[in-house]
């Protein structure tokens, strides 16, 4: 099929942190969603770039590298070729599955926040970080863990609460605990780079309020942020390890991690395209469709159109497709506790992926929790998929047996009438 003229879409899945394998929460939460769609995209004849990549800059791989005693880049080689070898199993059909580590991502985001200073909505202020006395350093929020101040939960870390997707400031934690000696840190004052969110805040509520098209939990959500108040963001971190800021004072730190993230997408699709990737970012004929989890959906209806309209070059995204989280089992997937299917074993289980992908199919959590079982599993797949399946084949070769002869034999062109002609076109289209 021909590519429709003056069609396209850039579509995204979220960028996994690459501290850790992939679980089924993580396929149906916005890679498998992203990919159905893609396809679907791709038969109607637009003209489709589906990107993601790896999230490979900030702590949780720093962190994870330090618990193994391994070499931070040789864990993020091994990492990203373990995540890749899975959505390939998936069959998820990325155009580019990128990396934020690579030196393009780096001179993209650099640009990119270049260009956001240079129109004024960066400022300079001092923030409260956790600083721990017994290893001397600064701690990035992920090295430190306590209750969340919003909803108790005892393992949140100190930029957000995984549970109730709160984000939280330094003084918001309660009892919190270095995650590298396990002592109470202090808080101590240092200077960094905010996003003037207060300022883009009228922009981002009409915006939110003229996208009628998205789901209410994701819209109500986002609006729920700009009813609290927008607040200048802070972007740097006290870290060796990202993409380092390139203005006079600020060498020696490096963008926060949710900053140069969403980068990322612009970054793959220069990647792939390093001659046409302006169309899928500037040109308004391009629809730009994100898909993530719901814990990310602050960041991609407040935090990065605030970025884009702060830049004020790119587009902004047409469809920002928040999904909830799938448990198992009756509970939250968790590898120290050995609960759910963990991404790296499905290969030498012997499930074909297309079976897999198509309970899994059932299973996105569109508006709601959904749980996968294997009861469940198996019953789906031995009737929904095989038993109507099957049922499907036998009564077309029955019908052509019984009242064709056996044989499907295509008329001649002059025997199509007018109607025949119209419903075949028609059929092509849809």
């Amino acid at each position: 099929m021909g590519v429709l003229v003056g069609e396209r879409r850039l579509i995204t899945a979220a960028l996994p942190y690459i501290n850790n394998i992939p679980h089924l929460g993580h396929i149906v939460g916005s890679h498998l969603p992203a990919d159905i769609f893609a396809r679907y995209c791709r038969l109607k004849g637009y003209d489709v770039l589906f990107v993601g990549g790896s999230d490979e800059n900030g702590t949780p791989s720093e962190l994870a590298a330090e618990d193994l005693g391994v070499n931070l880049n040789e864990f993020l080689d091994k990492m990203y070729e373990e995540h890749k070898r899975i959505y390939d199993w998936f069959c998820i059909s990325y155009d580019n599955f990128s990396r934020t580590s690579r030196k393009i991502h780096h001179e993209t985001t650099q640009e990119f926040f270049k260009k956001i200073y240079e129109n004024g909505f960066i400022s300079v202020g001092k923030v409260k970080s956790f600083y721990c006395e017994k290893d001397k350093r600064f701690l990035p929020d992920r090295y430190v863990e306590g209750r969340c101040s919003k909803c108790g939960y005892e393992h949140a870390n100190a930029d957000q609460c995984e549970k109730c997707t709160a984000l939280l400031d330094a003084e918001q934690l309660i009892n919190p605990k270095c995650k590298i000696c396990g002592s109470a840190p202090i808080i101590k004052e240092s200077e960094h780079l905010f996003l003037r969110l207060d300022k883009l805040s009228n922009r981002l509520e009409k915006w939110l309020r003229e996208n009628k098209h998205w789901r209410p939990q994701v819209i109500n959500l986002a609006l729920g942020w700009i009813k609290e108040g927008l607040k200048p963001r802070c972007i740097t971190r006290d870290l060796k390890h990202g993409v380092k800021v390139p203005i006079e004072g600020f060498q020696d730190k490096v963008f926060y991690v949710w900053f140069d993230a969403p980068i990322g997408y612009i970054s793959s699709t220069k990647e792939k395209k390093p001659n046409t990737w302006e169309k899928f970012w500037k040109d308004k004929n391009t629809k730009i469709y994100h898909f993530l989890g719901k814990d990310n959906i602050p960041f991609h209806t407040i935090f990065w159109p605030a970025m884009l309209m702060a830049n004020g070059e790119f587009n902004l995204p047409y469809h920002v497709v928040g999904l909830q989280y799938l448990t198992y089992e009756g509970g939250k997937f968790s590898k120290s506790q050995k609960r759910g299917v963990f991404c790296e074993k499905l290969p030498k289980t012997g499930i074909n992926p297309d079976i897999m992908r198509a309970y899994l199919t059932f299973l996105i959590p569109e508006t709601a929790d959904t749980e996968f079982k294997w009861t469940d599993f198996q019953a789906k797949i031995n009737s929904d998929i095989i038993g109507n399946y099957a049922n499907f084949i036998n009564r077309t070769l029955s019908f052509i047996y019984n009242k064709l002869g056996g044989s499907i034999q295509r008329p001649p062109e002059s025997e199509f009438t007018s109607s025949d002609k119209e419903l075949m076109k028609s059929v092509r289209k849809k």
